[in-house]
């Protein structure tokens, strides 16, 4: 005869509610059992703080999590200037967070790129498990397609800077460059399936 609870025959909001709620030290050899009875059906997932329940587990048996919205892009949108009650105009501000993370992330995509120009080696993720490494002409396309990205990054930053009322010019700009980059990135993609400068990581 089992003892203790069947997990075997649990729905999966029932098993996420037994592992929330166990008694981890004095039912030992249950939580071992009911923990190993959720690796299999994938609820949870083994990290360095432990095993946690998965983002899947959790939105099938209590609906999709609620989340703060992601922060708009800086060419999502044109811009819309305020002004005071004088109607003098108001500059944009880019919160210091947001100018430091373009600056080291514009600077780390160019120092990426121009390494892997150099040693004639890009790597590029193409998808969430492909990775192709692009070298000679299509390497030296992608690299330009780098730096139209870091520029859009940079565009956002001159543009707290610039306290003139002209902030639908940076955002034209910033659209351009992102235009541009994908417009590179597409065409390395298709020189290197031209050419055969690449393989896969």
């Amino acid at each position: 005869m089992l003892e203790g609870p069947n997990y075997q025959n649990y729905s999966n909001k029932a098993l996420l509610e037994a592992f929330e709620s166990i008694d981890r030290e004095t039912y030992p050899e249950r939580f071992s059992s009911l923990s190993a009875i959720m690796r299999e059906k994938d609820l949870l997932v083994e990290t360095p703080e432990g095993l946690q329940i998965t983002n899947s587990a959790l939105e099938e048996a209590y609906g999709p999590q609620v989340e703060s919205e992601p922060m708009p892009s800086y060419t999502c949108e044109p811009p819309k200037p305020q002004y005071c009650e004088e109607g003098n105009y108001i500059p944009n501000e880019v919160p210091f967070s947001k100018r430091a993370f373009n600056t080291m992330f514009a600077l780390g995509i160019v120092v990426y790129g121009s390494y892997g120009l150099y040693i004639d080696e890009l790597w590029v993720p193409l998808a969430k498990k492909l990775v192709v490494a692009l070298s000679g002409i299509s390497a030296v396309v992608m690299s330009v397609a780098i730096v139209f990205a870091a520029a859009v990054l940079i565009v956002e930053i001159a543009d707290h800077y610039d306290k003139r009322d002209n902030e639908l010019t940076y955002y034209k700009a910033a659209r351009f460059c992102r235009a541009a980059g994908y417009g590179c990135f597409g065409t390395a993609v298709l020189v290197a399936l031209v050419t055969g400068d690449f393989y896969f990581v």
